[in-house]
C-alpha cells in the first residue's frame, strides 16, 4: 500500500485495513459477505455491511479506549527502556549529548517495535471510531431508500 496521508475514503468501517478508494469494504471483508452469500444468498452486500458496521458501532469507543491505552503504555515503554540503556551505557558519566543519545536510542527501539505500524494502526481506529456512526446512518438512508422504492414499484404493479 502507499504511504498517502489516511484518508477517510481508505479505510474500511468493519474492520480498519485499507481498501480501494470507490469501494464500499476491503477484500476480506467483501470475502467474508461473499462466503456468506454463496451459503444462502440472504443479505445484499449493503445490508450485510450494515449488520456488521452496526455491531462495529457498539464497541469501537472501548476498543479505541484500551487501543489508546496499549500505544500510550507502548510510548511510555519506549521511552523508559531508552532511558535506561542510555544511562546504563554511560554507566553514571554526564554528557553533553545525553539528550541526542536518548533520542537516537528511543528512535531505534521505536523502530525495533513497529512503532510506526501501531501508530498507524491507532491512528486508523481513531478514524473509523469517529466515521462509523456516519457511515452507519448513511447505509440505513440507503436502505430505507431502496426498500421504499421497492414498495412503490411494487404498489405499481399490483395496480
Amino acid at each position: 500500500m502507499n504511504n498517502k496521508k489516511t484518508n477517510d475514503n481508505e479505510i474500511c468501517m468493519l474492520c480498519g485495513e485499507w481498501k480501494e478508494e470507490k469501494s464500499l469494504i476491503c477484500r476480506n471483508c467483501f470475502k467474508a459477505w461473499l462466503a456468506e452469500w454463496e451459503k444462502n444468498e440472504e443479505f445484499p452486500l449493503i445490508v450485510w455491511t450494515f449488520q456488521k458496521a452496526e455491531i462495529c458501532c457498539a464497541s469501537i469507543d472501548e476498543q479505541l479506549k484500551k487501543t489508546t491505552g496499549n500505544f500510550s503504555e507502548f510510548q511510555r515503554s519506549i521511552k523508559q527502556q531508552a532511558y535506561d540503556k542510555v544511562n546504563m551505557a554511560l554507566q553514571g558519566v554526564r554528557v553533553s549529548d545525553f539528550s541526542d543519545m536518548l533520542e537516537r536510542k528511543r528512535q531505534k527501539l521505536w523502530k525495533e517495535r513497529d512503532g510506526d505500524k501501531l501508530f498507524g494502526q491507532w491512528k486508523r481506529l481513531e478514524a473509523r471510531a469517529k466515521m462509523l456512526p456516519g457511515f452507519w446512518q448513511g447505509l440505513k438512508t440507503k436502505i430505507d431508500k431502496h426498500d421504499e422504492e421497492a414498495r412503490q414499484t411494487q404498489t405499481q404493479k399490483q395496480e
